[in-house]
Order: structure tokens, then sequence, then C-alpha cells
């Protein structure tokens, strides 16, 4: 499993900034606080020969303590960890601390918690932001929290810091994991591809849950509350109608007439519900008449309690809480015993094996709890519960638990180590400054939208009548204005909705990298009526294709000229790539010399009314040094209704050709050769521009490069022509195919014979020439970038060998 949080972000020799983190050079600096005493010891170090004793403890947060004042910058980032050991026999709670004195006066930062077992090492790690205010006179590091009298043994601590802007990495894992693409092939009456139809996406259902909770209340007596709802949300969940103290107020008088009419508007409304909760671990949220039951009467009723809510709502709820916050409650286990909490996950799967089952709980991702949430977790499933998911609460104080990305991303990392889906099932922010609590509405919505765990978002409230942290955590003010929060909300909404609008090219494709959801496609060529198609993109696939033959003949103007790799079907063993960069085209003739040589030759030129004239150069590589020898020849193509001119007329078969260019070349002063190229790309083919495009060394290794054409509607073919130099220093040009290659791909190359400009058509000859072996990466983004090795050992009459390995190049042609 990949984890994309900010462990992933560090570099792989980051700087430690704590000094003697090993204590490996006696104890300086590190102190302890209070009466306790702290020792060097060699019993047992995690590694090295030595580790930390903190010994005599009577406070719970004396600890290992490290100054940083001076080595922390201000407004930066650090990834903090420490490797942690207690005596005793007892499982112990043990802290990474910051202790602050600025402006603000003395502040203590917590960061992660960890429950730790007697007698093993094991590693607590967070992320710390370290912004001051004002003057910061004291800034220390420090591990703490055992019992008074547990010894705390402390070995191996961190500071690093952490690179990189992270809403730049953020959006940049948005857009990997948040968007496919989306490609419309357009023809007409004829099955010839539209060149030049508008193609209109629009979003119409978002595939990623954003909810809220909903109240009765409102919900029933404001038009408002509703509408808003509707406008805005996908997924609900019950404030408290669906739990066992709303539902059974009175023992064995069961009421879910609150809840039902709920669902009722939900399900009218296309939102789908999530359920919370069948039971409540902590004994205050117990209905008033269950704590005074016998044990053996609770179990009963807990039996009921199952068979009953599961029951009615059978087929309603898309997940239900099943046990909420059993991190900090343990009423149902203390009465019953430990396995009544596997058990309520084993009878609701019974009684509804379709709804998908969840935890959740509090103070994990807005406070300190993860590492013991997991730990539970992994318990559970140990024992044999059926978890689906894990649910986070996420209600923030920006005066106490400020809102942190990085710190965020950290904890959601260590929960995705179960490898099940995260939820966000309660958010909010309270602030009283609207325009901040927007500030941390969005640094929330955007870390936790760009963790690829994280499979919804809920907000706990939006309206400020209604809200139960009041006004101060509203999106929307009690007069129904919207305020700052609600709008940067709904800006993100915007944001992350797809309404795109492209052109079709020669080949009759639009394409758009687009956010996953339902959409309507609207395909409009000029004096005819719009046709319309719904499509629906999800994550599971990489590229959604829809096919649009429209029921009129369209007349294309132009020649339908456009960057690709063509051929010549009756002139075997040459052809052409094309492919547009900046303002003008570049264009790579790859042919034979009359001895069968395979060269390759370069032109660039603009191409104006479809017609691309240039000279052709030739090049030369010496010593690594990559040379312009000059012009060899020129090379005329012409885009415009090549069907019916000389060159295509020749008495070759090329009906089934998606397009046509008529072509001459003229070299070496001789007379010009007549060519027809087509696409090489099949009819019914598309090709990914995501990789295709002519690659190019860059410049501490210029003069090669490499044309990628993937094609098929699932790119499940790969032509590579590979443009090098031998041994000697000659052009050089082999042609690899793969299927199925994906963006990492290792291709057999070959060197074929043929065609020779000048002379006459000879047979077809290949020979195995070498391997080659490309990564993109960074794709959909421009300009793209990638690795290539390649090993070539050429198998012409010159012979020589030609190696790069792991060698960086870069897309020369525009992106699409």
């Amino acid at each position: 499993m990949v984890l994309f949080g900010v462990c992933l972000a560090q570099p792989l020799l980051a700087q430690n900034l704590l000094q003697n983190p090993g204590f490996e050079e006696g104890l300086a600096p590190w102190v302890t606080w209070g009466d306790a005493s702290i020792a060097q010891t060699t019993d047992q170090p995690r590694s090295g020969q030595n580790a930390a004793a903190v010994t005599g403890r009577t406070q719970t947060w004396q600890g290992s303590v490290q100054n940083v004042l001076g080595v922390l910058e201000d407004g930066n980032n650090y990834a903090v960890s420490a490797w942690v050991r207690v005596s005793g026999s007892s499982p112990q709670p043990v802290s990474i601390f910051f202790a602050q004195g600025d402006d603000e006066g003395e502040r203590y930062f917590g960061l992660a918690n960890r429950t730790v077992q007697p007698g093993a090492w094991v590693q607590i790690s967070d992320v710390f932001s370290f912004r001051g205010s004002g003057t910061v006179t004291r800034l220390d590091f420090y591990i703490q929290g055992p019992e008074a009298g547990v010894d705390l043994f402390v070995d191996d601590a961190e500071i690093t810091l952490l690179p990189g802007d992270w809403v730049a990495e953020a959006n940049a894992r948005i857009d990997q994991i948040r968007k496919s693409e989306l490609r419309v092939n357009v023809r007409d009456l004829n099955g010839n591809p539209v060149n030049g139809a508008e193609v209109r996406f629009r979003q119409t259902r978002r595939d990623f849950p954003i909810g809220t909770t909903m109240a009765y209340s409102p919900l029933t007596n404001s038009e408002n509350y509703r509408q808003y709802i509707i406008d805005h949300f996908n997924w609900g969940v019950h404030e408290n109608e669906a739990k066992w103290y709303a539902n059974e107020a009175n023992r064995d008088i069961e009421t879910y007439t609150q809840a039902d009419a709920m669902l009722d508007f939900a399900e009218a409304n296309g939102i789908e519900m999530r359920g919370h909760t069948i039971f409540w671990a902590p004994e205050q949220w117990q209905p008033d008449w269950v704590p005074g039951l016998s044990d053996e009467d609770l179990q009963d009723e807990v039996e009921e309690r199952l068979e009953s809510v599961v029951s009615h709502f059978d087929g309603r709820f898309q997940h239900w809480d099943v046990n909420n916050e059993m991190l900090h409650g343990t009423f149902f286990q203390d009465r019953l015993g430990p396995d009544i909490r596997k058990w309520m996950f084993e009878r609701t799967r019974q009684l509804d094996p379709d709804v998908e089952l969840f935890v959740n709980d509090f103070n994990i991702i807005s406070g300190n709890e993860a590492y013991d949430y997991v730990d539970q977790i992994q318990q559970l499933l140990d024992d044999g519960a059926p978890i689906d998911g894990i649910g986070v609460q996420g209600h923030y104080n920006e005066n106490f638990s400020p809102v942190d990305p990085l710190q965020l991303q950290s904890r959601l990392d260590r929960l995705a180590q179960l490898d099940l889906p995260i939820w966000v099932t309660e958010f909010d922010v309270v602030q009283p400054d609207e325009d901040l609590r927007a500030d941390a509405l969005e640094t929330f919505f955007r870390s936790a939208f760009s963790h690829p765990s994280v499979e919804g978002i809920i907000l706990w409230g939006f309206w400020a009548g209604s809200h139960w942290k009041g006004p101060d955590a509203a999106l929307v003010d009690s007069d129904w204005t919207v305020n700052a929060a609600g709008q940067r909300f709904e800006a993100l909404l915007d944001e992350w909705t797809s309404n795109v609008t492209r052109s079709t090219n020669s080949t009759g494709r639009a394409l758009a990298r687009v956010f996953h959801g339902d959409y309507e496609i609207e395909i409009v060529v000029e004096g005819q009526p719009a046709t319309i198609r719904n499509t629906t993109v999800t994550k599971d696939k990489a590229t959604t294709v829809v096919n649009v033959d429209l029921d009129f003949a369209v007349e294309n103007e132009g020649g339908g000229a456009g960057r690709g790799m063509y051929y010549d079907r009756a002139k075997d063993g040459h052809g052409i790539d094309l492919q547009k960069v900046g303002d003008n085209w570049f264009l790579v003739l790859y042919t034979y010399l009359e001895d069968g040589t395979p060269v390759w030759y370069l032109a660039v030129a603009p191409l104006e009314d479809d017609l691309f004239s240039a000279d052709l150069l030739a090049f030369s590589y010496v010593n690594g040094v990559f040379a312009e020898e000059g012009a060899v020849g020129s090379i005329l193509i012409d885009f415009n209704d090549a069907a019916s001119s000389p060159e295509c007329n020749d008495g070759v078969d090329r009906s089934n050709a998606r397009s046509l260019a008529a072509a001459s070349v003229t070299y070496q002063g001789q007379s010009a050769v007549p060519l027809c190229f087509e696409p090489l790309v099949a009819a019914n083919g598309v090709p990914d521009e995501n990789y295709t495009g002519h690659w190019w060394g860059t410049a501490q290794d210029e003069g090669w490069g490499m044309t990628a054409y993937f094609q098929g509607e699932n790119d499940e073919v790969e032509f590579v022509v590979l443009y090098y130099y031998d041994g000697a220093g000659n052009p050089r040009w082999g042609l690899g195919v793969a299927s199925e290659p994906g963006a990492n791909a290792s291709l057999d190359l070959l060197n074929f014979s043929g065609y020779c400009l000048g002379c006459s058509v000879v047979p077809t000859q290949s020979a195995s020439m070498g391997v080659l072996q490309h990564w993109f990466d960074s794709l959909n983004q421009a300009p793209a970038s990638g690795l290539l090795s390649v090993d070539i050992d050429y198998p012409g009459p010159e012979g020589g060998n030609w190696l790069r390995e792991e060698a960086y190049i870069e897309r020369l042609s525009d992106a699409p």
C-alpha cells in the first residue's frame, strides 16, 4: 500500500536537527524537569550502545527535554519522532510535546500520544508546525507521559524539516486521485472524424461524498434549510434521530417517525445516508433507563435494539456507526464482557449484509489519539469484527486545536496503514472571525480531500440557527446570509466540479481531465442541433471513452492536420513524427540510406493553412556533442484534400485511412520524391496524449529522443520510435511496439530497412537492436517528465553500442 502523506515527502537523508539524538555522546544537551533524573543507559538500547533513562518520576510531565530555540525556524513545518520504552507491567501513555513561550505566554502543543506496552521499543511520530507570536523566548521539545513512578526510556529522537509547498502538493494529489480522463470521439454520418466540434463537459453529480448532519426541526420547518442541503450535499446523516435514546426514550416504546421522515427527504433528493449510531459506548449517552438494568436484561435489550434498528433501516443506510466512540467509553464491555464489541459488528452484518460497518471516534485527527485508535481497530479486526471503514470526527477549535494540514496528513497516513476507507464523519471548526474560519475550513478540506484513503467528508452542521457549536462554527448565519466560511466552502465545491469546453481535433477527439462523477456531454457542430450524451467517470477507470456517431454528415475544413506519427503504406520502412512545439511544429523524418543504414533528420516550421514546408536538417554527435550539420534537403506536406492529390493516387488502396497528407521530399539535390502519409494509429484508435508526444534529452545530454504514441480506447498498444546515435556518432533509429504498456514499459527495439529516399524499394528487413525501458512521471501536467533507460547494440555494418541508464527526458511537444 502506498501512503501519500507527509512522511514520504521528506528527503531520504533529511538532516536531524536534534543534537545527540541517540544519547551516544553522553546526555548533553538533554535534561529533565523537576525532581526526576535522566541518565545514559546501556540497558537494551533501541540502537547503538546507549539510550536515555528517566527515573524517579513523580509527575506525568517529567521526561527527556531538549531546547531547540534558535534551531527550528518560525513558519516551518517539521517531522518529529522518538522511540520510547516503559518499565513496569501495565501499558502506559507516552506523548511528544513542545513547550513554547512567546508574546502569547507559555503554550504547550501536544502531538502524538501512544499507549506503550512495557518492555518493547515503539516509535511515536507526528508533525509540528512552528508558528511564533512576536518574540519567541522558549522552545523545548520533550517526551513525557507515563504514570508517576514508571521509568521512561528514550532513543533515536529526530526532528527534520518538511520541505515544499503543502498547497501545491495537495493540489497535485487531488489531480492524481480525484480525476480521470474523459474522451469523446465524434464521427459523422459517414463515419468520418469531425474536426472542430465544440464539446461541453458538464458535471451533474459529484462522485466524492460531501455531506452534512441534518436535524429534524429545521428540516421540517425551514425551506431554506432544506434547499441548502439539496444544493450543496450528496450525503447526509441524522444528528440525533437514529440514536437509541431518540428511538426508545422509554423501554419497549420505539419510534422512528422523525428518522423516517428525514430519510424520505434524503431519498427524494438523491442524498445517500449514513446510520448514526446503533450504540454509543460512553455510559452518559445511553437512554436514561438503560444503566439501571441488570446485566441479563441489558443483554436482552442490546439484542432487541440491534434487531429493531438494523431491520427497520435495512437497505436505507449505506453505512452504520456500530458502537460510537469506543476509545472513550466502555459501558457495554464493562457490563457484558469484552466480546460484546465484536458481537455487535457480527450481528449487524447478519441482519444487514449489504451495509458497511464503521468505527467512529473523536480526538483522532483533531487530537493526538490516532495511535490508540489504530491499535483498537487492529485488535477488533484480529478478533474477527467485520469492520468496513474508519470514521474520524474532526471537531476543531482554532484557539485550542487549530487545523494543521501536514499534521492531518500524518495522522491520516497512520490510519491508512489499516488499509480501510477513511471517512471524516463529523467536521466543524469553531472560530469567531469568519474569515479565519474560512481559512481553517479550506485548509482542512484541501488536505483531507487530497489524501487517497479519505472517501468522504461530512459536515456536522452548517446553519447558525441549529449548529451544535453555535454561530462561530456555521457556514450560514441565522438570517441565511452565507458568511465567509460558507462562501469558501462553495468556492471549493466549484473548484472540484468540472465544467469545461474542448474542441475536437483532426481525429474527432476531445478530451479533458475531469473530477469523478456524472457528466452531460454536449456536442455542438455549427448549423446543427446539439447532440447530448451522458456518462459517469469513476476512480476505477483511468480513461472513460464515449463514442458519438452523429446523425448528419460534416464537411471538415482543410485536411485536418494534427500531431502524430505518419507513414506511407506504399513505401515501407520509414515515416514522420509531427508535433507542435510553441508556435512552430517539430518534424522528425526517419528513413534509410541506400545501403540500408537508418538515419533521421529534423525540420522545424510553422503549420500554415495545413501546409508544412521546411528544410531537412542533418546532425552529428561527436564525443557527446550534438552539432547541426546543415540542410540536406527539404520537405513539403499538404494536408488539404490529399485524397485527390497525385501523391496519394498511386494505385494503392488507402480507403480505410482516417486522413491523408500529400508530401514530397527533395533529398541531396535529387528529384522530389512523392509520398502519401496517413496516421499510424488505426482508424478505431485514439492516441493518449498524456504520454503521446516527442520526448527529448535535456541540455546535459541533448541530441537524442523518442516519440511515444499510445493508441486504442484503453491505450492497449504503444509505438515508440527512438532517435539516437551509434558508437561512431552516426544517427540511427529503432522501432518498438508493446501491448498494454501503461506509463512504465519495457520494449524490444528493432531496426527496419525498407524504403530509401532516392532509391528503389528493397524488401523489408528487421534486426533486434536492444531494449528500451521508460518511466513516465508527472503525468497530466505540462511539461511532463520521465526517465529512460536504453541498452542498444546497433546491428548494422558500423556497429557500436549506445547506452543510457535512467536518463532524464522532457516532453518537447506541447502538452495536450
